[in-house]
Parts: C-alpha cells; structure tokens; sequence
C-alpha cells in the first residue's frame, strides 16, 4: 500500500508539473503574440486604420488566451479536459457541475462576447470551444478517432481584413479556403453538458487547408456560408 501511495504521488506531482509546464508555454505564447503584433504595427507609415487593424488583430487573441490559462489550471484539479463545459453565464442553470463550467465566476475567468469592430456584421460575435477538429502536425494525430482531436476556440464570421492579418503573423500571405459546410457546423458547436463526444475528427491542414498544419492559430474561409472563421488551439492532445 505503501509503494501505491508513492507511486501515486510520484505521478500525481508529475502530471501536475506538465501541466504548469503547459501554462507557461501559454504565457510565453501570448507574449510572442503580442510581440509580433507590436513589431508588425511599427512596419511602414501606417495610419490610423492600419493601426486600429493591429490592435484588432491583438484583440481576438486575447480572449482564447486567457481561457487556455483557464482550462491548464482545471487539469491541474485532474478535471479531464472532454469534460469541460464552455456555457456562457446564462446558461449556468444547464451545467452537468459548477466544477467543470470554465467561466463560472468561482474560477475567474470571464465569459465575453467577441468585439463588434472585428466581426463582418459589425455585432458582437460568439465565441465556440468544442473538440471536434484536430490540427495536422499539432499534438499527436490520431485520424479517424477521438484519441488526437485538440480542444479549440472558434470564432466565424470575422472581417476579412482581420483573418489576413492573423494569417501575416506566421507569413501565410493568403486566407485558405474549403467549400464545405461541415467545418462551419463543426465550428459553431459548443460543448456543454449534452455535448458528445465525436467518434472521429474533422481535420484542418491535411488535404483541406494544408496551409494551416501545424498551426496553434490562424483563420480560413469557409465558402459555403461566406464565413471567414478564426481558430484557437486551447489544448492539444
């Protein structure tokens, strides 16, 4: 009993120091993020809507960045992370527990609409976290199963001109594009307590969109619907 106990510990103190591993990898991110960000918006003359274009392109970063710290500090409760709940405040009456909700208010992290100056509608948008998409070449693949789909933030319906600057920050001088409607469906699906699990994934940077292998973040237009659809990886698996 002794040995299971030590083993236990040994291993607990491991996956927890994996875990802060993670989140300063989180913080590191967003600070080169950010960096770029500054760095691009000082290259050439400029002006005001050029500037104002940076400081969106910074904005819609945030906020998935700030959920990511989030959900590294619930792994570390051994919260496994398909039992997370994304509801927004009103919704709070729907949760399966207060202790899988990542925006209750306990945790403190708040849940906010996305901003109207980066949305094509001019309204504020909807953000959507959910894992049914796995990223080429991010975490371990594991097509055709569950096993490798990350959990991601999705953003449709963002204005162009901000999806091509999020694609600038890893030098992707185009908005890749596929015309079909389930990566949208997919994108839009958020998880909660009647959230089920997806046998298999939707892949992003393989045949479609190969352009955004490997990428933590970037943005593609999905044609069928017009939407142009900013991704976020939370956690890759």
């Amino acid at each position: 009993m002794y040995c299971e106990k030590e083993k236990y510990k040994t291993h607990h103190t491991a996956q927890s120091g994996n875990v802060l591993f993670l989140i300063l990898i989180a913080v590191v991110l967003f600070a080169a993020l950010s960096y770029a960000v500054t760095q691009s918006s000082n290259v050439g003359a400029g002006g005001t809507e050029d500037e104002s274009g940076q400081i969106n392109t910074a904005q819609i970063s945030q906020f998935p960045n700030f959920v990511r710290a989030q959900v590294l500090r619930m792994l570390i409760r051994r919260i496994d992370v398909s039992e997370l709940e994304f509801n927004p405040p009103s919704e709070f009456g729907t949760l399966s527990s207060n202790d899988v909700a990542v925006f209750h208010p306990s945790f403190g992290t708040n849940y906010v609409r996305a901003p109207a100056e980066i949305m094509a509608n001019d309204a504020q948008g909807t953000w959507s976290f959910n894992m049914n998409f796995e990223v080429n070449n991010l975490g371990s693949n594991s097509t055709g199963s569950f096993d490798g789909n990350d959990l991601m933030a999705f953003l449709p319906g963002i204005k162009e001109n901000i999806c091509q600057r999020t694609n600038d920050l890893f030098s992707l001088s185009t908005i890749p594009s596929i015309n079909n409607g389930t990566y949208y469906t997919e994108a839009i699906e958020n998880m909660d307590a009647t959230y089920v699990n997806p046998a298999s994934e939707t892949i992003i940077g393989d045949a479609n969109l190969p352009e955004l292998a490997g990428q933590p973040f970037g943005c593609f237009l999905e044609a069928s619907n017009n939407e142009h659809i900013y991704f976020f990886s939370i956690f890759e698996r």
